[in-house]
Formats: C-alpha cells, structure tokens, sequence
C-alpha cells in the first residue's frame, strides 16, 4: 500500500465521513449521517429511527465498508427481514461503494461472492439472512460489526444468532413500524443504557425537502405532498414513514372518533355515482347480513337482518340497486365463504356484473391485501385534513398544492376535500365497530389492517356494517 494511502485510512479511522469522501470518493454525507458516524465510532450501540429518503442505505454501505477497510481480520454482517431487501438495497450500495474507491485509484481488495465480499481468512462482509442462521452462527472476531437495516421486520431469530457472534459494534437502521421488538426497546430504554446512542431522523431534515425534485433520491417537497396525499398526516403510516417515530396505542385507529363526530355532523349533498356493498352472513338468525349505499360524499342507506337467506338478501340488494339506480359494476358482495354462489344469485334477480369482492386479494404495492385497501380508501375520505389535487397554474401541469400552517404559507394553496357524511343514527348505533378497527404495518411497511378474526374477537360480534362500508371504496381508483 502506498505511504499516503496509509496515512489517509488511519486519518479515517475515528472519521467514517472522511473515508466515504476520500476513499470511496462518494458525495459529502450530510450532517445526520456524519452524526450517525461519529456515533459509530464512539459507542458500541448506534440506533436510527428514520423516516423515508434520509440516505440510511448509502450510509449502511458506508459503515460495512470503513470498518472492514480500516480493521484487519473483522468480520462485518448486514441483516434485512427479506433477502430481497438485504441484494437489491444494502448489497448494491455496498458494491457501488467498493466500485467507487477502485474508480478513484484506491481499491480495497476482497472478492465478491453472492453477498459476501472477503479480504482473506476471517476477514469479510456479509450479508445474514434467516435461511442461514444456522450455517453462519460460530464465526467470532474481535472486531465484529453488526449493521441491521429495516430493524422492525428482522426476525428474532436472526437477531438472536447475530448477538451470538457477540458483535464489537451495532448500527440498527430503518423506519420504526411497530412500538414492540429490539429496535423498540433499544430506543425506549436508551436512557438507561450508557452504551447506547439513539439518533431519531425524520424525513423533514431531509438536505434536498426544500427542493422540488431530489437529484440523488432523497426525501424532496414532491415526496412530502405525495405522502401527505396519499397517508395523511394523522396516519400511522406518516408517523412511522415521516416523523421517524414509533406509533402508539391511540395512533392505530382506522378511523379517529373526533372524524366520525364531524361525519355524523356533516350536511349531506348527493355527489357522484351511489355503490352498494354487501356483507354475507349465513341467516337463520345468526350475523346480519347488511347493505350499505353511498355516493362520493356519504352514507345515503342501510338496511341489515340476520332472517334474510341468499335468495332474500339478493332481493334486497334488487330493491337497493332499483331504488338508487346502481350500475351493476358498482354492486360489490364478498364472495368469501357463504358468497361464493351470490354472484349466480344476484343474476337471478337481474343484476348481472357485480364486483365479487375477497379481502385477502392482493391490494397494491402500498398495502398488505385488498380489505387494507379498501380501509384505507374509506379513511382517506373520511380525513378532514386531506387535500385535493388542483392545477397550479404553471406549465400546464397538475400538482398538489398545500396551505402550510400559520399566516406565512409562502403563496401555496390548500383546497380540503369536502367533509364525507355519516347519519348520526348510523354513526350511533354502529359506533363501537366504526372507532374500534385498527391498522398497523407489516414488515415490508405496507398498511395492514387488523385481521377479521382478532377484530370480532376483541369486539365480540361481527363488523358488518364496517365490511360493508369499506367494500364500496375496494374498486374505486
């Protein structure tokens, strides 16, 4: 290795910062990532919750690399709760990382080899996911870093067998999804901890929030609105995603009770094309089987009974659809269990078209299933808070535009969607299962509704006006 080489690697060794910019010949980190360096360097624990966009996997592949280059014989391990995530996220950047330094005329040596990259006998980084526990547990160094990217989807068992290698150094990364498991408690006990140093990182200390469109990837002012728009800023999703915070008890409500109030408060004025959806129980006096019909501005009818059998229940859905003049495709019925056959019953009656709906279908990219979906849809419309798309005048395009907080609002313009109505007798009467469905999100950060099963048990009888109501919003774009 040449002289000046050398001396640059140990300036770089208390200075993880310095070896991303001389070595790896990467852009600057900013500020929050060289905190999370320092931090690397100075103590053994180093826990990040973050929101999206704050460049916590180019700092991953920055930490895996620095400690390996700088300390001889260590051994560095990365973890992620898929190996998806762990290859196409953390590995690339490490790749790059390694690419980068050759390109700058400093190569750092080592063979790559799937997701490991050796420098020699006892001296790698890899890649640990739960298929391999068993293979990799045993190796030891005295210099072991442990990086744990998406901390609350980890499984326990591959944290179990990392702590088994009795790492020198951890550095545990990710948005915080669930206020349970390590990540958690590492961050609630902190205080208690002298060897453990929390950094919180939210979206909004973004370098690149202020700008429009982020060059390099991060978290911009088009992703903020979007998210705004899309999750809302009283959601889980925001909580976790954005304002890097692990959600609590009062945070996991689908729909907020001060939201039903003004639903329940609301005027209700006919707007769009009415939908009919249709929860299926058996009859005989057991569940009831509802109907519910909406328009785009609120509940107009209900009507339910647990004496109606399939061929009633597809009459009253005859009446409905006559009453409110329904198009066919906006009848939609669970065609789960007891209405696998509804649809040849509806055809009986003259509706023929109705949307079948099964909640576990997949719901999107964004959401665990199709009834996380269709929820969300329902609590989208119900947010008193959330806006409405608008031209904003400039090249003809069409972008969010929204009203900050306070007289200075730098020229944006709010437009709040207009208030969705529930009847008050409907909100009353159905109450208990309107404010009790809660959500939470997955380990691959996608909304997850509560499942049924845990919903009925905990609420002791059957959410059908609820099912209902949020099958109307499961085909609606």
């Amino acid at each position: 290795m040449q002289p000046a080489i050398g001396a640059e690697l140990a300036a770089c060794l208390a200075d993880p910062a310095r070896f991303n910019e001389t070595i790896l010949a990467w852009d600057p980190l900013w500020w929050r990532q060289r905190e999370m360096g320092y931090s690397l360097v100075k103590y053994r624990t180093t826990v990040c919750p973050t929101g999206n966009g704050v460049g916590k996997s180019r700092f991953a592949a920055v930490s895996l690399l620095w400690f390996a280059a700088l300390h001889p014989g260590s051994w560095a391990v990365v973890a992620a709760p898929t190996m998806g995530q762990l290859s196409n996220v953390v590995w690339k950047e490490v790749v790059r990382g390694h690419q980068s330094a050759a390109n700058r005329g400093v190569p750092l040596g080592g063979k790559f080899s799937g997701l490991t990259l050796e420098f020699g006998p006892d001296w790698a980084i890899e890649g640990y996911g739960q298929g391999s526990v068993e293979s990799k547990s045993g190796r030891h160094a005295g210099d072991l870093l442990a990086v744990i990217d998406e901390a609350s989807g980890v499984h326990p068992a591959v944290l179990e067998a990392i702590d088994s290698l009795n790492p020198s150094k951890y550095l545990y990364l990710g948005n915080p999804l669930r206020p349970e498991g390590r990540f958690f408690d590492l961050v609630e006990n902190s205080a208690e901890n002298p060897h453990v140093n929390v950094i919180r990182i939210p979206s909004t200390e973004s370098p690149d929030i202020h700008l429009e469109r982020s060059r390099r990837g991060m978290a911009d002012q088009t992703w903020l609105e979007s998210a705004r728009y899309d999750y809302g800023e009283d959601s889980l999703w925001w909580a976790s995603h954005v304002e890097a915070r692990f959600p609590g008890e009062l945070d996991q409500a689908l729909l907020p009770m001060r939201w039903l109030e003004l639903a329940a408060r609301t005027v209700h004025v006919r707007s769009g094309p009415i939908r009919l959806g249709v929860d299926i129980a058996k009859g005989n006096e057991g569940d009831d089987s509802q109907i519910v019909a909406r328009d785009d501005n609120g509940v107009l009818h209900e009507r339910h009974s647990n004496r109606w059998d399939m061929e009633e229940l597809a009459r009253q859905v005859r009446l409905c659809q006559l009453e409110y003049g329904v198009l066919a495709p906006h009848v939609v019925y669970d065609a789960v269990g007891v209405g696998t056959d509804f649809d040849n019953r509806l055809r009986q009656v003259g509706i023929v078209g109705a949307r079948g709906y099964q909640g576990f279908a997949p719901g999107g990219p964004k959401f665990a299933n199709l009834r996380s979906a269709a929820a969300w849809q329902l609590r989208r419309r119900l947010d008193p808070n959330r806006g409405t798309p608008r031209p904003d005048g400039q090249g003809g395009g069409s972008r969010l535009q929204w009203q900050a907080p306070g007289p200075d609002a730098g020229g944006l313009v709010y437009l709040p969607q207009k208030p969705f109505a529930i009847p008050r007798p409907m909100v009353d009467r159905f109450r208990k299962e309107l404010s009790s469905c809660r959500y939470g999100l997955n380990d691959a950060g996608q909304i997850a509704l509560e499942a049924k099963a845990e919903f009925v048990k905990r609420l002791k009888f059957s959410p059908n006006f609820l099912d209902a109501l949020m099958m109307t919003f499961a085909f609606v774009n």
